[in-house]
């Protein structure tokens, strides 16, 4: 899928995430969840798919540390 404006990103090297602001040629401006733009190539950001986040929050329900701590 290529990436478009209002697409929520992650940056592959980096604790970075943000929605995509604005697409030149090869160079893709993200802003962050505290309003700072960064600029990256495609090859550099995964798309974040929605779900993705409620997902993770129940990633560790078959976690056997989790268990024992119970």
């Amino acid at each position: 899928m290529r990436l478009q404006i209002g697409h929520k990103v992650a940056v592959l090297d980096d604790v970075l995430s943000g929605k995509i602001v604005s697409i030149s040629d090869n160079e893709i401006t993200i802003e962050d969840k505290d309003g700072m733009h960064f600029n990256f190539i495609e090859k550099e950001l995964v798309l974040i798919d929605e779900n993705q986040h409620d997902l993770s929050r129940f990633s560790d329900i078959d976690n056997q540390f989790l268990a024992q701590k119970k």
